[in-house]
């Protein structure tokens, strides 16, 4: 006789993730630096930053969780939470490869912290 499983997929803790609320919530909370004393837009959204540490205790490494971002599959995947998201507050466009761009009315930002090389 099979069993149901009891855990949860790795898709399915990125998917709780990224459709937290919560996470936007805290990412507003995160300070921007101060370009008059010499600090620099970020290259990520804030959301972005904390979405990645929450990925760090579901692949168990910050490797993995490049290795993971960089599959067309789950990026795709995560895009698409992402615009679920931002549905009803802005217009979100990311590329489709893992160093995709987000877009917004006035500022373009890269959303992966996956570095091309």
């Amino acid at each position: 006789m099979a069993t149901t499983p009891t855990g949860v997929s790795r898709l399915q803790a990125l998917e709780a993730i990224l459709l937290n609320p919560e996470l936007y919530r805290l990412a507003k909370e995160i300070p921007f630096p101060d370009r008059e004393r010499g600090g620099r837009t970020r290259a990520y959204p804030n959301f972005a930053y904390l979405f990645y540490e929450a990925l760090i205790s579901v692949y168990r490494s910050a490797r993995q969780v490049e290795a993971e971002l960089s599959h067309e599959v789950v990026w795709r995947f995560a895009r698409r939470m992402v615009r679920k998201m931002f549905r009803t507050t802005a217009t979100y466009a990311c590329r489709a490869s893992p160093c995709g761009v987000i877009t917004t009315s006035t500022s373009a930002t890269v959303i992966s912290p996956i570095q091309q090389r």
